[in-house]
């Protein structure tokens, strides 16, 4: 047994509880793989059996230096080693992003198993080291490659503590639904399209109890609108209809946060009909990532790409690149998804001539943008292993079925635009991985709705029946995005009408609901 002195104790005790920690993640890892849990359910057996090989060598390495330490035998650790374990961790934990995309708690446990067996293995090679890392070639590379470490981290939470105090659409941070919400309102009186948001933030008519029937729609952007006012579908159902329908999106928002619109705002007015309005793209994704990120939230910050202040910055300054490098300007991005501060009604088709005439639309996003955001969405809801998201998703609605009791409640699913434009969805596939089931959403969600007796529309059927224009598209959307334009805002309506009329008449004769599509 080696003999152990004062000064490298603290040493040794620091690297024992940093392998027995890489030891208790690799472990937990290992479990996960054998449960085929998570997104291990995704692989294919040799992936997994390769996995659960290199997890199990990386466990055993770990724990035979860690048997080592408490023995105290070889190795001793010393400053040095604990600074290759702070470079270890900063630099792994920055790679692993762009290795495993979207964030996989599972192989976030295993990176981190294989960063200590790395670890492990250098404090095994310590002592073959110690006369090269004499030389001053080697003290210099500690230096930089220590302080870079350093800067990084540093850099890090600077940017966090700068995204929480100072968030803007370059430099924010994931919160709560509380904290989104409160960024993402209007501010009373903001002109969108040239009409006045009301006080509370909605792009609509100050909110009033009236007589007659009252109907409340929640959503996001979609329902909040990326047309003028009297284009959106909720003012088409309106006028169709006869009854007030007041409309609650908020941009950015998803499942969670309609339950606190509804909570706060959508009930004021005692409505006698709730309409969640889901966009298929991603409010399935929200309701998870929502609540994924209130678990093990200090580990996701290292190695979710979302949170990770680093990446999600580089993140948008790419894809602000690749705007710019196809001539198109950073204001170009706002005021094609409409959001204006000055500009009157009467000068709305001068301003903005596509919302009379769809064929002048210009793109909001360049094409290779636009296809990365579209295969992202269709790889977190088309994979047809890939059904955990839902869970949480489904939360959401039983949580705003039970909230809106004992009015009615209905769903308008939104379809995704590449499951309506053929062309887009035969790009997507083109270069996918793995299968991917275009209509796995509407396969999931309808029949869950239907078991529990929730009235709904599915707009996809009814957009994919559009004829299709000599450039292969329905145009329904904007032009490369995921937006309803003003077509696709009049079929929402006329059909949110139709669900309306159906779900007064099922409370009135108390007869079933009949399905519409």
């Amino acid at each position: 047994m080696a003999s152990e002195t004062p000064s490298s104790f603290p040493w040794r005790g620091s690297a024992a509880v940093l392998l027995a920690l890489g030891l208790i993640s690799c472990g937990l890892g290992i479990g996960r793989i054998v449960g085929q849990s998570g997104s291990i359910s995704r692989l294919s057996d040799l992936a997994r059996l390769i996995l659960l090989t290199l997890s199990l060598a990386a466990f055993v390495c770990i724990a035979a230096t860690l048997i080592r330490l408490v023995r105290r035998a070889r190795p001793r650790p010393s400053p040095l080693d604990l600074r290759v374990a702070f470079a270890l961790l900063t630099f792994g934990s920055l790679v692993f992003p762009a290795i495993v995309a979207p964030f996989s708690y599972v192989c976030g446990l295993i990176w981190w198993g294989f960063l200590a067996a790395f670890y492990s293995l250098w404090l095994e090679a310590g002592s073959r080291w110690s006369g090269r890392l004499a030389l001053p070639g080697a003290y210099l590379l500690d230096l930089i490659v220590f302080n870079l470490a350093l800067a990084l981290v540093l850099l890090q939470a600077g940017l966090f503590a700068a995204g929480k105090l100072f968030p803007s659409s370059l430099l924010s941070v994931p919160g709560s639904a509380d904290r989104l919400l409160e960024r993402s309102r209007c501010t009373p009186g903001d002109l969108h399209f040239g009409f006045p948001c009301n006080s509370l933030g909605y792009s609509d008519d100050e909110p009033e109890a009236v007589e007659g029937m009252q109907v409340t729609v929640v959503g996001d952007s979609f329902t909040f609108g990326i047309v003028p006012h009297a284009q959106n579908f909720t003012s088409v159902a309106e006028v169709i209809s006869g009854y007030r329908i007041d409309n609650y999106g908020v941009p950015g928002a998803g499942p969670p946060e309609y339950r606190i619109i509804l909570r706060e705002d959508g009930l004021s007015t005692d409505p006698d009909i709730v309409v969640a309005a889901v966009f298929i793209g991603n409010d399935i994704q929200d309701s998870h990532l929502r609540r994924a990120r209130d678990r093990h939230p200090w580990f996701r910050f290292w190695l979710d790409a979302d949170l990770n202040p680093l990446w999600s910055l580089s993140t948008r300054f790419r894809r602000i690149a690749a705007e710019l490098q196809v001539g198109r300007q950073l204001a170009t991005l706002g005021r094609a998804g409409g959001t204006t501060s000055g500009i009157e009604s009467g000068q709305l088709a001068m301003e903005y001539p596509w919302t009379i005439d769809y064929r002048l639309e210009e793109p909001t996003y360049s094409w290779p943008t636009f296809l990365e955001l579209e295969r992202f969405l269709a790889k977190a809801i088309c994979v047809p292993r890939a059904t955990a998201p839902y869970s949480s998703f489904f939360e959401d609605l039983e949580a705003l079925v039970a909230m809106s009791a004992p009015r009615a409640f209905a769903v308008l699913l939104i379809p995704d635009k590449f499951q309506v434009e053929d062309p887009l969805w035969k790009a997507i596939v083109s270069e996918a991985p793995e299968r991917l089931d275009r209509d796995l959403p509407q396969k999931i969600i309808r029949p869950w709705l239907d078991a529990r007796r929730i009235p709904f529309v599915d707009l996809l059927p009814v957009f994919r029946a559009q004829p299709i224009e000599d450039d292969g598209l329905r145009h329904l959307y904007h032009l490369q995005d995921t937006h309803l334009n003003a077509r696709g805002n009049r079929i929402a309506g006329e059909l949110l009408a139709s669900l309306l009329e159906q779900v007064i008449k099922t409370r009135l004769t108390k007869v079933p609901q009949e399905r519409l599509s």
